[in-house]
């Protein structure tokens, strides 16, 4: 079950940024890709879904980053100052690029330090 509860997205999240962050930093011959990038694409996903819920904001189904960073700009400009170059990490991306996983995770850090800015809950 999706669970929808602020405080456990960012629990899950911080957690698994922890992971990837251990990843990222292994040698790169030894860095697994497809899992920097998969992983933080969900961490975004949960940081955003936890930002929009707080708001009071229900979120349906499984929308996209780009749709839940859309979201939350509406309701926060700061989150207008994510990298314009994140767009791969906003979908799809080649998780096989190392260097593109790890632009995501960048991503991934970036919408969580915005997050914890734009947050009542802590994170």
């Amino acid at each position: 079950m999706l669970t929808t509860n602020p405080t456990n997205l960012y629990r899950e999240a911080k957690k698994r940024m922890l992971d990837i962050d251990r990843e990222v930093n292994r040698p790169e011959e030894d860095a697994v890709a497809p899992f920097i990038g998969n992983s933080s694409r969900q961490c975004i996903k949960d940081f955003l879904t936890g930002f929009l819920t707080e708001q009071g904001i229900h979120i349906e189904g499984t929308p996209g980053i780009d749709y839940l960073l859309n979201r939350c700009q509406t309701i926060d400009p700061r989150f207008m100052t994510v990298d314009p170059d994140a767009a791969p990490c906003l979908s799809a991306a080649d998780d096989s690029n190392l260097d593109q996983a790890r632009k995501c995770y960048e991503v991934a850090q970036q919408i969580q330090d915005l997050v914890r800015s734009a947050s009542a809950n802590r994170l």
